[in-house]
């Protein structure tokens, strides 16, 4: 910790010679030595004004990017979501007409990609269930998808992608029931495989 006297409070700038160092002057241009205002600054440069006796650590500053970044992506994410369960619900109920199931899953196809983009919010497991849900949903007619089909994607929604915490036995249980509705997990696969 350096502390500045009043010769060197008299220049406009004063460095920091070592990273860890914490820079404490005196502010007395203005109120002469009489001045209970300090200011400190920090390796980061970052500078606090302290009133009454000298401080003996500048007051820290956090970093506001970060954490509110990581919790509007989060809370986007969730939303996100929140809407999928909808237009899952809104699958179920348009089961007799192909047109507006068509146009709903879309619009899940959609926030789907949405989700994709902002996967990082989330856990590995989960990311994974979102990556076979966009692999098994890519080449599927959503106008002649049958009921069970249908009520499976939202049992996936509800208790797989919705879960606070999304792990391996998660996943298992998701992946159980789109093959009990009679999706193709191994879809993905196939696009790959060469033709004999």
């Amino acid at each position: 910790m350096t502390y500045v006297t009043r010769q060197e409070t008299e220049s406009s700038s004063s460095t920091l010679s070592h990273p860890g160092e914490v820079l404490i002057r005196k502010l007395t241009q203005s109120q002469g030595a009489r001045s209970e205002y300090y200011e400190t600054t920090d390796a980061t440069l970052k500078r606090a004004v302290a009133v009454g006796r000298r401080p003996a650590v500048p007051t820290p500053v956090a970093p506001r990017g970060a954490a509110t970044e990581d919790l509007a992506n989060i809370e986007h994410v969730d939303r996100l979501l929140r809407d999928c369960q909808n237009k899952v619900a809104d699958l179920i109920e348009s089961a007799g007409d192909p047109i507006n199931s068509a146009l709903v899953a879309s619009a899940l196809s959609s926030l789907l990609q949405e989700l994709w983009a902002h996967r990082n919010a989330r856990e590995d497991d989960w990311i994974d269930l979102l990556n076979i849900l966009q692999i098994i949903l890519s080449k599927e007619e959503f106008e002649t998808l049958p009921l069970p089909k249908r009520e499976a994607l939202a049992t996936v929604f509800r208790h797989g992608l919705t879960s606070r915490q999304v792990g391996p036995a998660e996943v298992r249980r998701c992946l159980e029931v789109l093959a009990a509705a009679g999706f193709d997990l191994w879809r993905g696969i196939e696009d790959f495989l060469p033709e004999s």
